[in-house]
């Protein structure tokens, strides 16, 4: 029986089965995605490229039980660099700091829900992730 990614309950995940269940709906959504190691990884959890359209997507999976601060998106942004990424996310079970949003916005990072990363992954929607991703580097 293949797993339905858009109905896992995250909220019983640890943080490591919630960075597998991230990497599961970028594969899913066509991408080759490589884990960085887990000490050093520079703020990155996993890269999903896509070389038909030269998407890097730099993705940091935080399993959280309260709102990400600006450490994540210190991280995911210097990660993005890094790692010669095309774009960098946050994606997480408990939502943003007003802070976190606010040097995402100046960063260029994208937060996202479980449920956002998701439907922006699925396949009819990478189009618009590419076009996004073009948009934050003009």
């Amino acid at each position: 029986q293949v797993e339905n990614s858009a109905s896992v309950d995250v909220d019983s995940m640890s943080g490591l089965e919630y960075e597998r269940h991230c990497r599961k709906v970028m594969e899913d959504a066509g991408l080759e995605v490589t884990e960085t190691q887990a000490t050093g990884d520079q703020g990155v959890d996993l890269i999903g490229a896509n070389e038909t359209n030269d998407l890097r997507i730099c993705v940091q999976c935080k399993r959280y039980s309260s709102p990400v601060g600006n450490k994540a998106v210190q991280e995911v942004a210097a990660g993005r660099l890094h790692y010669d990424g095309t774009m960098a996310v946050v994606v997480s079970t408990a939502g943003y700091t007003k802070s976190a949003k606010q040097l995402a916005e100046s960063t260029d990072v994208l937060l996202l829900s479980t449920e956002e990363f998701t439907f922006l992954l699925q396949r009819s929607h990478i189009d618009e992730l590419v076009h996004t991703s073009q948009s934050l580097h003009q």
